[in-house]
Formats: C-alpha cells, structure tokens, sequence
C-alpha cells in the first residue's frame, strides 16, 4: 500500500538507495521462491477447503506442531528454498525441534491433491 510504499524509500536512504525490492513488486516473492523451485511450491487452489477441516497449531512453533481434522497421508516440510528437510511425524504431532529457526512449508498429499501451509520455526 501506499504507506509501505513510502517507507520503503525513506529507508532506502540508507541503503545505498535501494528500496526494499519486495514492497516495490508485491509479485517478487512468489517469482523468486515459487517459479519451478520444487513441487513444495506449487500453487494451492482455492477451491479446495482442506484448511477449514484441519489446524495446524501452534505458528510459530519452537518444538511441536499439532495436525487436528484429517487423517494425513503424506507430510513433508520445505524451507524457504524449498529444499525439504527432517522431520518426524506420530500421531498428529510434527516434530520440528530439529530445524533451525526460519520460515517452512508444509505440504500435505491428501486425496491426491497437494495442500501447503506456511509456518515459523523460532
């Protein structure tokens, strides 16, 4: 918006005049992360409604993150580059105590649709 817009530049000052690239193309994001990075990035379509049957709770999480709605099948965690990392799934709890703190996605194969939902590891 146009607030951000106008900080963006005043910060720009001191940063050897860039402005901060993201707010001055809200699509760059999704282009550098999501164009043919790694099937974790694909696109979610919005007709589907897996999210209004499951939580995922607590985000951000340090150590656990709980699944409730479904029986999942398949779970995996992308980081922000879309290089999946370890994890252990029992039960509903997702154990995410072994990465290091950051942004993640995570991708549930579920009636042969891919569903992704980010979240914060701190």
């Amino acid at each position: 918006d146009q607030k951000e817009w106008e900080r963006s530049q005043k910060i720009a000052l001191w940063q050897e005049g860039k402005a901060n690239p993201f707010v001055l193309d809200c699509s760059l994001a999704a282009r550098i992360y999501c164009n043919e990075v790694s099937p974790e990035c694909m696109a979610v379509d919005t007709e589907d409604h897996l999210f209004d049957l499951v939580k995922i709770y607590p985000n951000p999480a340090s150590d656990i993150i709980y699944l409730e709605g479904i029986d999942v099948g398949k779970i995996s965690i992308a980081d922000a580059q879309g290089k999946i990392v370890n994890h252990k799934v029992d039960n509903g709890k997702v154990d995410i105590s072994q990465l290091l703190d950051g942004i993640y996605f995570m991708v549930i194969d579920f009636q042969g649709k891919r569903y992704t939902q980010t979240f914060v590891k701190y």
